[in-house]
């Protein structure tokens, strides 16, 4: 079974995986750290021209962010081997979903 993830759980995953801090992303996107919390929340979508300086600050493919929700970089799947932390994390965006 798969589960796409949101555009907010896909910046959530890959802030974390990039180890920033909302103040830190807010910071460099020159927003409210609140306003990053609402988007990973699902609270609020960023329109597309907005995921531009967003995935410059993460590291990201524009693209990747916008159309692919389900995927995961291979850095992060080879976290996801060692780092207990990075399991929990993924678990918790996909709501449970054990594979």
């Amino acid at each position: 079974m798969q589960a796409d993830l949101t555009i907010g759980q896909t910046l959530r995953l890959l802030r974390r995986q990039r180890a920033l801090t909302l103040s830190t992303l807010a910071a460099r996107l020159g927003v409210d750290p609140s306003y990053v919390s609402r988007v990973e929340n699902g609270q609020l979508t960023p329109a597309r021209v907005h995921l531009a300086p967003w995935a410059e600050a993460v590291g990201a493919d524009v693209d990747a962010i916008h159309y692919g929700f389900g995927f995961v970089p291979p850095d992060l799947v080879n976290r996801l081997w060692t780092d207990n932390q990075a399991r929990r994390d993924v678990r918790e965006l996909l709501g449970g979903i054990h594979a």
